[in-house]
């Protein structure tokens, strides 16, 4: 009887798709448009009226110009750029951590790779390993097929020790 400490390995695929998605939108977001207009958006809120939208294109005047309801397309695509270029940023950086965290962890089979490390068939039987391998069934014991008469005598063990240990629960 094996209790497993984390379910096989299901986040790793996950985690590659997610990966996949974000890289696919980074480049469709690289791709957009350039023909953006220059500047940036500046909101303001006076009093308890409706926001005021001004251009501003120097870093060191952020007064800019006001821009009217009629130039309403001109305030939108500067505050969807202005969106583009921190989601591109914030992508950047989600997209480099899950590939470190995915080199590191080996694809996310560094913990079976541990497991699988073990040279000695006796060795690696004798463990409980955190999360189940192909070599484990669903019920704790070992593969069926062809064993080593050492791998019969463990499983034997093994299902001996679970009887004496484990009682029967009814």
């Amino acid at each position: 009887m094996i209790n497993e400490l984390i379910p096989p390995d299901t986040l790793a695929p996950q985690l590659q798709n997610w990966l996949s998605q974000l890289n696919a939108a980074l480049a469709q977001l690289k791709k957009a448009p350039k023909n953006t207009p220059s500047g940036h958006l500046r909101v303001a809120q006076k009093g308890g009226k409706g926001p005021y939208f001004y251009h501003y294109t120097s870093s060191q005047d952020f007064n800019g110009k006001y821009i009217r309801k009629k130039q309403l397309p001109l305030a939108k695509a500067l505050a969807q750029k202005d969106y583009t270029l921190k989601l591109i940023k914030l992508l950047e950086k989600e997209s480099h951590a899950l590939s470190e965290y995915l080199t590191q962890s080996k694809n996310g089979t560094a913990i079976q790779g541990l497991y699988k490390s073990l040279c000695l068939p006796a060795r690696i039987w004798l463990p409980q390993p955190l999360s189940q391998t192909k070599n484990l069934q669903l019920n704790g014991k070992m593969s069926p097929g062809r064993a080593s008469p050492l791998q019969q005598m463990l499983r034997n063990t093994t299902q001996q020790m679970e009887k004496l240990c484990v009682p029967n629960q009814k």
